[in-house]
This record gives C-alpha cells, structure tokens and sequence, in this order.
C-alpha cells in the first residue's frame, strides 16, 4: 500500500468518525451530564408533590351531647409459668415448653403475654409491660393487672 492510498484511508476514517459528531453538535445533543441548574430544576421536579383537591365541604353535623368517659377496669391476676425446657433446632429456631405447650420466640400465650427466648432464658411479657425472667425448670409466679372492657 502507498502513501497515498494510506492517507486516503486514514482521512476517510476520520472524516465517517467527525461527521456523526459534528452533526450530534448542531442538532444541540449533549452529553448525559448536567449543569447545577439543570440538576436543580430535575430535583425540583422530582419532589413536587401534585396539588390535592380540598375535601368537599360537608353540612355541619349537629354534636350529639358526649357520653361519659368510664375509666377502665382493671383486675389483679395471679398466675405460674412452668418454663419445662428450651430447644433449638438446626437451623437455629428456639422453642420453649410453659405449662405444657410449645411456643416460639415472640408468640402471644392464650393470656395475651408474649414469649422470648434469648439463649436458655425465658423472657414472658405480661400484658401490663412487666418482664418476667426464666430457665428451664423453674416456676414463675406472677401477678398482673389486666384490663376489663365494661
């Protein structure tokens, strides 16, 4: 190959590589980068929230004259757990066994206490917030309040 023809070669390259680029200029094709303030504008966008229509303005509502406000009842229980064993399985799931029956970790009890299992320790959530602590073998007793509907 002569010079000549390798310089037309290369010039050709160069003119197919140029004129794509040339025309992505004058048809005004950017880059995906923005300014600042295009940036900002596209955030602004972004977050505007739609206008919500106003609520429908409804006919006043006659107040009806407020019943009383009974204060709750609250009764004291008095009860055990027998904490019989703790098991863990393969895969690492606890199960704990209080007064005969299986329970795992964050299972609500028949009473409305919740069960934790942290290692060998039992952790019963009686339903007025109090924690009451365990092993296997041992006997809690507990007393609570327990709300009554009226």
């Amino acid at each position: 190959m002569s010079k000549a023809s390798l310089g037309l070669l290369i010039g050709g390259l160069l003119l197919m590589v140029a004129a794509p680029i040339a025309w992505a200029q004058d048809v005004g094709l950017r880059t995906l980068f923005t300014t600042e303030q295009e940036r900002r504008v596209i955030n602004a966008n972004r977050n505007r929230q739609e206008a919500k229509p106003a609520a429908p303005v409804s006919a006043p509502v006659e107040e009806k004259e407020a019943e009383p406000v009974s204060e709750p009842v609250r009764e004291e229980v008095k009860t055990q757990y027998r904490v019989s064993g703790v098991a863990t399985d393969l895969a690492g799931s606890q199960t704990v066994w209080i007064n005969g029956r299986s329970y795992l970790s964050g299972d609500q009890m028949e009473d409305g206490a919740r069960i934790a299992i942290q290692g060998t320790r039992v952790i019963i959530t009686t339903p007025d917030g109090k924690r009451h602590q365990g092993q296997s073998g041992e006997v809690l007793e507990v007393t609570y309040l327990r709300t009554i509907e009226n």
